[in-house]
């Protein structure tokens, strides 16, 4: 069921449509509004247009990070079960001797 949800942001107030879960939503809001104001006041003066394209950079790199790490964290996680798998085979071979 699509719902709004109104999100200020720097003194401009933005109406969204989502099928997504409230909660979803307005994390999502937030989380966009906190990196709004965050930049902005490192960036003072600068023009919304290129603020917005700043704000889309960073959560972008977050983004990117972010799924280096859960890559990284999978790999390491395959690679443990296979060992496991492996002493587990040992172990039963072993048994059957």
């Amino acid at each position: 069921m699509e719902r709004l949800i109104r999100v200020n942001i720097l003194g401009t107030e933005y109406v969204l449509k989502s099928d997504e879960p409230d909660e979803l939503c307005e994390k999502v809001a937030r989380f966009v509004k906190e990196k709004f104001e965050d930049i902005s006041k490192d960036a003072k003066g600068l023009p919304e247009k290129k603020l917005a394209v700043l704000v889309a950079f960073n959560i972008a790199e977050e983004y990117f990070k972010l799924l280096e790490e859960t890559e990284l964290t999978a790999f390491r996680v395959s690679k443990r079960v296979r060992e496991i798998t492996q002493q587990i085979d040992r172990a039963i071979t072993k048994g059957k001797s």
